[in-house]
């Protein structure tokens, strides 16, 4: 999302929390700003929406990074400060204890309405429109590993989970089949998606396009869009 407000660039930061979610506040207003949809959901500004950015962020491994930016650099870190070692510590013993869990200041904030179509900390990736929301089971995304040709408002969507990455991803491509070659996969128009990029066929990499995306937990998504498509019908 683009920080901007009515043509002013606007700071905002982590306020709160809203059925398991991070609620942002901006700085000059003091409203509040749903962090997926960028919608102001409370405050002076309620129903004002943010403008979203071409740019895409992606979930990846540094191995991944690099395939795709061969010449990034890594930037250092001086590391967590006491406290923040402290709750990583204590996150890990929890789920290595329990599994995956909210903790009772997430869970007090859900509404008692939950959609338990999925479990609740269920993992996939969750696409969005203006008219379509699905989410994407990760253990379906696994179990087709030549991922899958879908259909989103008209256009066609390849979703797939990417193992060098290490996380789901999808993008739109004009393709009635695929097939996994390795860690290629080729579409019958010949274009192919090797080592993060797609490229036509005779190796010229192109430009992706992605719909709005986010890897998430089930509740998040299904909260922020209640009544949302699964892929497959895949309920528990």
């Amino acid at each position: 999302m683009i920080p901007v407000i009515n043509g002013t660039f606007t700071e905002f930061a982590a306020r709160g929390l809203h059925n398991g979610l991070v609620l942002l506040g901006d700085k000059q207003t003091h409203s509040y700003w749903d962090h997926i949809t960028g919608e102001c959901v409370h405050g002076d500004l309620k129903g004002q929406q943010l403008a979203f950015t071409d740019f895409d962020l992606l979930y990846t491994t540094v191995a991944g990074a690099l395939i795709t930016f061969p010449q990034a650099q890594l930037a250092p870190s001086d590391g967590l400060p006491t406290r923040g070692r402290f709750m990583k510590w204590v996150s890990r013993f929890y789920h290595a204890v329990l599994g995956n869990w909210l903790p009772p200041y997430f869970t007090k904030t859900l509404d008692p309405q939950e959609d338990l179509r999925r479990d609740r900390m269920d993992i996939g990736l969750g696409l969005w429109t203006t008219g379509t929301h699905r989410y994407y089971p990760m253990d379906v995304l696994k179990a087709q590993a030549e991922g899958i040709l879908d259909t989103l408002d008209g256009k066609t969507v390849f979703v797939f989970y990417n193992t060098q990455t290490k996380a789901p991803d999808a993008f739109y491509i004009e393709a009635q089949a695929v097939q996994k070659q390795g860690d290629c996969y080729l579409f019958d128009t010949g274009v192919f998606f090797e080592n993060g990029a797609l490229c036509h066929p005779q190796g010229h990499p192109m430009t992706i396009q992605r719909p709005q995306q986010m890897f998430t937990r089930w509740y998040g998504f299904a909260y922020t869009f209640p009544n949302c498509d699964i892929y497959g019908g895949a309920s528990l």
